[in-house]
């Protein structure tokens, strides 16, 4: 039995149509023209005439059947997902025949069936983000439907979200409600609603472009995954062809998405003010300094009162985004190997310490010295007594130094967000509505923010609040893979070691330095010239220096050597302390590394020999090479230098003690481990002093409790 005398006639009319269509194309468009005109209301054969229409890119002719389709088949399946294809193809800027034949077709709608389309398809809709993308087009077509539609699609934009359980900021929904939505209702002149409604807008809008700016390029990368998210940076004036749903998912942002979203951020808080009524002039321009932006809100902020809603509103919106910007600029440049994207050129993290070397000028101080070569006057910062001047209320400096990066707008941005954090908290309502904010932002879990704040913290002088931060920091990581982790917790272990130094509290800094010591790999520990830092770009003459230095062990082993050097000198020179030979020799080992800059240090080491009269270090021949320090206590075990008892060989090498300290055999057994040390001479001492700080970890602790 042939299959073709089973089918109806409809059927069979669409199945020869679809075989002409092989070898004729007109006798298939007559065989379906004939078709329509006997079965009107048959979809199938409807279906198929449009299907050759647009194949055929018969825009006029495809339209009308489409149309038709729309007006009298609405809810067939095969119709909604030709629909939904045409609502795309409006979203889309491929040029692709088969998505430009269904924007050409739209185009040839007429006005009111265009506006049917789009509202009918959006309420038919039951995907909540399809049916928003309908409702958008809608609006851009139509902008008179926006007081319409706009208020309470953005509302449920919102609504979805929370449905959804949608704990990330850059997720379709909220894309969608900044991006798409909210430029388009904000503009609008003929919608006025509640402040509150505004607030919680520049709320969720400011969240979702601080997380598409913060986020690292790997986080960027998995975004790659998630359905139609919207870039920042996307103007959402376009009336139809929308780049951000050319495809389905989101593959980051553009190289300027960055700075560009600041931009956006400023001007929604400009159309927001214009909305609220708050003073515009308040509001500083995105030209000019990060310095001149905070100088003009300071100076608003000092004129107008601070309770007036007007001009606090926008004083406060506008030092919220000027610090959250120069905060993220300097945590972003800092650690640029999380921000490889915001920092091209610059891939080396940096570390913020104090410049351990930097004096304090005095007019006061309640004891003078031990050291006799110290002017009265000259008391260094590094001191441990409890009566040096407050660093809280001593100004600090960060030194320039071009090559490592540390540009003087880079020490602006970070100067600048923290007279921001001064005036935010400076003001009972804005510490409130930042505090606010910051809790609704989840701003706790930004490593970006809590790494300036503890900066900022150092900055300030305030170690305590620095050290509870920091330890919190390693207390999270102690869970985590050390692979992992290893560079972060190198860095905040000798954040944590500078903090205790400035507390006095030298155990620990030494402990912190030496587990930071351990953790540096080999490889970078090699020898280098460090750069000299330029000169700071203002000073004072009471001051506090702060370096920035590259996280490279070659870089940061000087600056654990010079910490662990001056909590040695503190313990031997500073302390009313019994004779401690071992931190005396501790301290003579660490000088070489710095060598001749200690000679003078080494001079006051050799005095208080000869003041006690007796030296004992069992790790001398170990672990001092230095040939001018090997002079010296060759020197001082002849009896030109007096009646000096030195005691270097390890115990092993000792011979047995007669009378006076005389040491029978002693003399020549020193004298042949002189000659023998003194062919050491040549050895890499940054690989001499690691090996010394690893394998005595325990020793050199011992001497500093």
């Amino acid at each position: 039995m042939d299959v073709s005398q089973s089918l109806s006639g409809p059927e069979w009319m669409v199945e020869k149509a679809q075989k002409c269509l092989r070898t004729d194309l007109f006798a298939s468009k007559s065989l379906l023209i004939t078709a329509r005109s006997l079965y009107p209301r048959n979809f199938r054969i409807q279906f198929e005439a449009y299907r050759i229409e647009k194949s055929a890119r018969k825009t006029a002719e495809g339209a009308a059947i489409l149309l038709d389709m729309f007006q009298h088949f609405f809810d067939e399946p095969v119709l909604q997902d030709e629909l939904q294809a045409l609502i795309v193809a409006l979203q889309s800027e491929s040029q692709d025949p088969s998505i430009v034949i269904l924007r050409d077709m739209f185009d040839s709608f007429p006005s009111k069936a265009k506006y049917d389309i789009l509202q009918k398809t959006s309420e038919h809709t039951k995907n909540m983000i399809e049916k928003s993308r309908c409702k958008l087009l809608l609006m851009k077509n139509f902008p008179d439907s926006i007081p319409l539609y706009g208020v309470s699609l953005a509302e449920s934009l919102i609504d979805w979200e929370k449905a959804e359980g949608e704990k990330a900021d850059l997720n379709p929904y909220r894309s969608l409600l900044v991006c798409e939505v909210l430029p388009l209702v904000i503009a609008n002149k003929q919608i006025e609603v509640p402040i509150k409604f505004y607030a919680k807008w520049l709320q969720k809008s400011m969240a979702y472009y601080l997380s598409y700016i913060t986020q690292p390029p790997r986080k960027h990368e998995q975004l790659a995954t998630t359905p139609v998210l919207t870039s920042p940076t996307h103007n959402a004036s376009s009336p139809m062809k929308s780049p951000c749903y050319s495809r389905p998912g989101f593959d980051g942002p553009p190289k300027e998405g960055a700075s560009d979203s600041w931009e956006k951020m400023h001007e929604l808080i400009i159309k927001i003010a214009e909305k609220c009524g708050w003073n515009l002039h308040v509001i500083p321009k995105m030209t000019g300094s990060v310095s001149s932006r905070f100088q003009h809100l300071s100076e608003c902020h000092r004129q107008q009162p601070s309770d007036a809603p007007a001009v606090s509103k926008s004083i406060f919106y506008s030092t919220v985004l000027l610090f959250l910007k120069t905060a993220f600029t300097y945590a972003s440049t800092v650690d640029s190997e999380a921000f490889a994207s915001t920092n091209i050129g610059h891939s080396t993290s940096l570390l913020l310490l104090e410049d351990l070397n930097a004096k304090l000028k005095s007019k006061k101080h309640k004891h003078k010295h031990k050291k006799l070569r110290l002017d009265e006057n000259d008391i260094p910062l590094d001191s441990d007594s409890s009566d040096d001047p407050g660093l809280s209320s001593i100004p600090a400096n960060l030194k320039v130094n071009k090559s490592y990066g540390i540009t003087p707008e880079l020490i602006e941005n970070f100067e600048t967000g923290i007279d921001c954090w001064k005036l935010l908290y400076a003001n009972e309502y804005f510490e409130k509505d930042l505090n606010w904010l910051l809790h609704r932002w989840k701003a706790d879990t930004w490593q970006w923010l809590t790494s300036f704040q503890t900066d900022m913290m150092i900055f300030k002088g305030d170690f305590s609040q620095a050290l509870r931060m920091l330890q919190e920091k390693h207390k999270q990581m102690s869970s985590m893979p050390l692979a992992e982790v290893a560079k972060d917790k190198l860095k905040i272990l000798l954040q944590m070691a500078a903090c205790h130094f400035r507390l006095a509290q030298f155990s620990s800094a030494c402990e912190m330095t030496l587990d930071a010591v351990s953790l540096m790999p080999s490889s970078e520990t090699s020898v280098s010239k460090a750069v000299q830092p330029e000169k700071p770009s203002h000073t004072s003459k009471y001051t506090r220096m702060l370096l920035l230095l590259p996280v490279t062990g070659r870089e940061l082993l000087p600056y654990c050597i010079n910490l662990l050097l001056q909590c040695y000198k503190k313990k031997s020179f500073h302390h009313h302390s019994t004779k401690d030979d071992k931190a005396l020799g501790h301290m003579i080992v660490l000088m070489q590394y710095n060598w001749p800059k200690e000679e003078s240090l080494f001079s006051d080491a050799i005095k208080k020999i000869r003041k006690q009269g007796t030296f004992t270090y069992s790790l001398f021949f170990k672990f001092i090479i230095n040939i001018d320090i090997l002079e010296e206590f060759a020197f001082l075990a002849t009896e030109e230098a007096g009646q000096i008892e030195i005691d270097l060989l390890p115990p092993a090498q000792r011979q047995k003690v007669v009378t006076r300290g005389v040491v029978k055999g002693g003399k020549e057994d020193f004298r042949i481990a002189l000659e023998n040390q003194v062919k050491r001479c040549e050895e890499n001492v940054e690989f001499l002093l690691k090996q010394f700080l690893v394998c005595e970890r325990d020793t050199l602790l011992e001497h500093l409790m």
